[in-house]
């Protein structure tokens, strides 16, 4: 027996061009769903679009609606489509509410987040939700329940939420026509030294972004080389070119704005057109807290020092400060 040549291929089934043909659904009670063919009687795939596979899973399966003939046959046919129809409708329905209550999990975890609250507050939140929902619209109580607000639940809509902002400035950076940025260095209650890095960006549409980018902890030394290595990163992972730089924002910390290795210093080194580049200066209560937490109260502030101190006064009393420090390296 002659062997098939060895350079020839096996054609693959979706190169046959097989087509689904109408009389199949009334022959064998099937029809097309999303490309595959759909047994109406037991709901089951056939994968082959075949009449030798459809009249195989008739007669071992649905031999016994042979019995139906005619304008019976018909009716029957239109029945069981009806069903499927019902059937895809309630699947539509509650996908719709599955997505609503994903929706509304991201939005109040949002709204957590940006009040500064704790997460375990969501299971409160859900509670209250669950209590109005009893009292005004009774019906709808398993939707709320339905939303997610537990701890880890808040906490992983948050991380999400957060690559989500990363992608979308990834995304949009390189139609960026110059940015400045904002750093700030502090201890937080732990202990850890905390370096925020904020930006604000005009892209070639002039739409404005102004976003923190990042929050980074210094776990080690703070020195002037640290910061500016973390920044710097920090830069490069949002690929951001520093030759569109105008402006850094900082504090007066000598780390930041030293004539010789401050941050500021480092950062005009490796400008291009450093002579457009401008160094301001801003208050310490007009730092990273008071431009995340727009409702910052005074109160807050008692873990880092009594409110009567004399240090606290000061620093309150001053107007903020916007000092161009080119006077400085001139």
């Amino acid at each position: 027996m002659a062997s098939a040549p060895l350079g020839k291929r096996k054609r693959k089934l979706s190169e046959e061009g097989r087509v689904f043909q109408e009389k199949w659904e009334l022959q064998y009670f099937c029809t097309v769903v999303n490309g595959r063919i759909h047994c109406l009687i037991c709901s089951n795939s056939i994968a082959t679009p075949k009449e030798y596979n459809l009249k195989r899973h008739y007669e071992t399966n649905h031999r016994s609606y042979d019995r139906y003939d005619g304008p019976v046959r018909v009716s029957r046919l239109k029945q069981l489509k009806a069903n499927l129809r019902l059937q895809q409708t309630c699947f539509t329905k509650v996908e719709k509410a599955n997505v609503a209550s994903v929706t509304a999990s991201y939005e109040l975890s949002r709204m957590i987040a940006m009040s500064g609250k704790s997460y375990s507050e969501g299971d409160f939140v859900k509670q209250c939700l669950l209590k109005t929902a009893q009292i005004l619209c009774p019906e709808k109580t398993d939707l709320f329940r339905d939303i997610s607000l537990s701890r880890n639940t808040i906490a992983e809509r948050i991380d999400e939420m957060a690559g989500d902002l990363k992608q979308q400035l990834n995304a949009t950076s390189s139609r960026f026509e110059h940015f400045s940025i904002a750093i700030d260095e502090t201890v937080d209650i732990t202990g850890i030294a905390q370096l925020a890095v904020f930006i604000r960006a005009c892209d070639n549409e002039f739409n404005i972004y102004e976003e923190l980018i990042e929050l980074i902890p210094m776990h080690d030394t703070t020195t002037s080389q640290d910061i500016f290595d973390k920044v710097e990163q920090v830069l490069q992972d949002y690929g951001l070119d520093l030759s569109k730089l105008a402006c850094l924002a900082t504090d007066d910390a000598a780390n930041m704005v030293g004539r010789h290795n401050g941050v500021a210093t480092m950062l005009r080194t490796k400008i291009e057109n450093a002579s457009r580049f401008i160094i301001c200066t801003f208050s310490l209560h007009y730092s990273s807290a008071k431009f995340v937490f727009k409702d910052f109260k005074i109160g807050s502030c008692a873990q880092f020092g009594h409110k009567d101190s004399e240090l606290y006064q000061r620093t309150c009393s001053q107007p903020p400060s916007v000092q161009p420090v080119v006077g400085r390296y001139g």
